[in-house]
């Protein structure tokens, strides 16, 4: 029997700045900040700035970041 294997991604674009203690977000609303894998979202809404932001471990940082088309050609 093959194992079954899961990344869980949320999405904080609207909830960051509004919910959880001090405006985290709603991972940390409903206390599972350390059971998210990936959390993206984007610096537009309640920071008022241009943007986004990707978190995650720094193996999936480093991934984006090495294959992100964005990435690739700047310096």
């Amino acid at each position: 029997m093959s194992k079954i294997y899961a990344i869980s991604m949320l999405d904080e674009a609207h909830p960051t700045g509004v919910f959880g203690k001090e405006g985290r977000g709603l991972a940390d609303c409903f206390g599972v900040e350390n059971e998210i894998d990936i959390t993206i979202g984007t610096l537009s809404k309640s920071f008022a700035l241009h943007g986004g932001f990707v978190c995650g471990s720094k193996k999936l940082v480093d991934f984006l970041i090495n294959k992100s088309r964005v990435f690739i050609y700047t310096t």
